[in-house]
């Protein structure tokens, strides 16, 4: 898990990512995605630096991440979001969290676009 917790700390710092992994400048969508995935299968941390360091990260996600106009980069951005609310709620020690998660939920049941309406409600 803290091998784990340091990817996701590099990659939402964007801090050293080669370009090849960058995807319309979000670095690697699709092994935060899987950070995250891996990371509701294990309990919340105990050691609290790593708690904190996964905190830090979760909060970076779900506050710094801004909607486009590109369709490319919103499909990598809000299946990063919706795997990071999905991993806030299975967290014992995220209560902070919550709220602007349910806020982020409610903004996506209000777009226009279908799917994310319905990835908002089956999260």
């Amino acid at each position: 898990v803290p091998k784990v917790i340091a990817i996701m700390e590099r990659l939402t710092r964007n801090v050293d990512i080669p370009p090849e992994y960058l995807y319309y400048g979000i670095p690697s969508p699709w092994l935060q995605v899987k950070c995250m995935k891996i990371l509701q299968y294990f309990p919340t941390p105990d050691d609290p630096e790593l708690l904190d360091a996964q905190l830090k990260v979760m909060k970076t996600i779900l506050t710094g991440t801004d909607m486009v106009k590109n369709f490319n980069k919103n499909n990598a951005l809000h299946a990063i979001l919706f795997e990071a609310i999905n991993l806030v709620t299975s967290m014992d020690y995220a209560h902070e969290l919550l709220n602007p998660c349910v806020e982020l939920l409610g903004k996506f049941l209000t777009m226009k676009e279908p799917n994310i309406r319905y990835l908002a409600l089956n999260t």
